[in-house]
């Protein structure tokens, strides 16, 4: 159970922090996130496979990135998913 004096910080208001009041530039790491998962995208594919991370995709979107279970090594691998 959530301590009810300690407010929850959402990942959106996370990113807006960094960005406004640390004054990261965050657009490298979108535009290398979007490099990666182009050719998934192309294909439509549901999942990318790179490097030990999943990039879940729907539609024209990650919308979360999460390790793999097992090591993937070598070139890219495209999925289809359905985690339910």
């Amino acid at each position: 159970m959530r301590n009810p004096l300690r407010p929850h910080v959402t990942d959106h208001a996370l990113v807006r922090y960094m960005e406004r009041v640390m004054e990261l530039d965050l657009g490298p790491i979108r535009a290398e996130i979007s490099k990666l998962v182009e050719p998934a995208i192309g294909l439509s594919a549901t999942a990318l496979r790179h490097e030990g991370y999943r990039y879940i995709l729907v539609e024209e979107r990650v919308v979360t990135i999460m390790p793999c279970s097992s090591e993937t090594v070598g070139h890219p691998s495209f999925e289809d998913v359905d985690d339910g």
